[in-house]
């Protein structure tokens, strides 16, 4: 059976404030923003800020809502609409999972579900605002608690002027045994967004899953242990194997990979030769890279990490634990949440704070 758990609303806008506060005396002034619901995901190219806002929380906004922010020029606004609004509406759903940005393009993915069906839907926008629209989606059918069959969306990735995604069909690994739940994946593409639409980059499951993008390059993790290189074209580039991979990120010519074992490890893309790497506490995650400079979180601190010589810093500790991080050339941001106090009940507060790169 499936089942919401309330219709999709009408839109409704958030409150957001604004704050402003000094890093130190000699530091760069740190920005603070705060809303009305948890951040759920989080992305940055260079002073252009997405974040996506949890909806359905009590005494809140009912929307999910997704926002742009240049922090240069300080100006922000929504640039989701009604067809992002019921993503934290459903019974298994995930929200919006994935976010991108490009320049001046902001791309998301929502999923939505219940006990027999799973939907995603790929959304684009620009920004400054100029409303939503829904690009593609999928669907997958059959029991939740075991496998799911059809189309699925997700490898969202950007760098520069490229946004891509990926789109994979999953089947029953044993079709006809009614006690097995093992799944696998028979198709996959790599597909490019347009200004106008969607088209093919490279059809294949090698294309599965794109992790980051950077420079002309799209890593795509592989479960197998290895990262493959793409050109932005679909051109195979070269194949990393590389050290138990929890998470990957592309910053130029280097491919840094949080591992299972607990460490932070640098490769270069051109010739899969380990550089740089250190141990690194465990529970570690978000991890995104740019412009020689790698950023994560172990709960509540900031780690940045700089590629060329290994040294690990922390540079920032939430009251909570992070639940996202961002890096580009021009700022790092992280998001933590919170619940605060309105008398007798309590209010889900996000937070994103970004700290220029001097």
């Amino acid at each position: 059976m499936t089942f919401l758990r309330r219709a999709a609303p009408v839109a409704v806008a958030a409150v957001l404030l604004v704050a402003s506060a000094a890093a130190g005396p000699t530091g760069p002034a740190r920005q603070v923003r705060q809303t009305q619901g948890f951040i759920e995901s989080l992305a940055i190219d260079g002073s252009l800020i997405a974040f996506d806002v949890e909806g359905t929380q009590p005494r809140g906004p009912a929307c999910n809502r997704v926002y742009g922010w240049n922090v240069a020029t300080h100006r922000s606004g929504r640039v989701s609409g009604r067809g992002t609004c019921d993503a934290d509406s459903s019974s298994t759903g995930a929200g919006v999972p994935e976010l991108a940005v490009a320049r001046s393009r902001i791309a998301w993915i929502t999923n939505i579900g219940g006990n027999t069906e799973s939907v995603d839907r790929l959304y684009t926008s620009s920004f400054p605002p100029r409303g939503e629209r829904r690009l593609a989606a999928a669907m997958r059918t059959g029991d939740i608690d075991c496998v799911l069959v059809g189309r699925a969306l997700g490898g969202l990735v950007a760098s520069g002027s490229l946004l891509a995604y990926n789109l994979w069909r999953i089947d029953a690994a044993n079709p006809g045994d009614e006690q097995s739940c093992a799944e696998k994946r028979t198709s996959g593409a790599l597909r490019r967004i347009e200004k106008s639409g969607t088209s093919l980059i490279r059809s294949g499951l090698d294309t599965l899953t794109a992790a980051d993008a950077d420079a002309g390059r799209i890593a795509a993790a592989h479960d197998d242990g290895t990262v493959e290189l793409f050109s932005s074209a679909g051109t195979p580039l070269q194949t990393i194997g590389v050290e138990a991979p929890k998470q990957v990120a592309l910053a130029g010519r280097s491919l840094v990979v949080l591992t299972t074992t607990k460490r932070i490890q640098v490769y270069s893309v051109t010739t899969g030769k380990p550089g740089p790497g250190r141990a690194q506490p465990g529970g570690s995650g978000h991890l995104d890279a740019a412009a020689g400079a790698a950023a994560y979180a172990v709960g509540p601190k900031l780690h940045l990490f700089r590629l060329a010589t290994g040294k690990d810093t922390v540079v920032a500790t939430a009251p909570k634990p992070i639940a996202g991080v961002a890096i580009s050339s021009r700022a790092i941001v992280y998001a933590y949440n919170v619940f605060k106090r309105r008398g007798s009940s309590y209010r889900e507060i996000g937070n994103v704070v970004v700290i220029p790169r001097s």
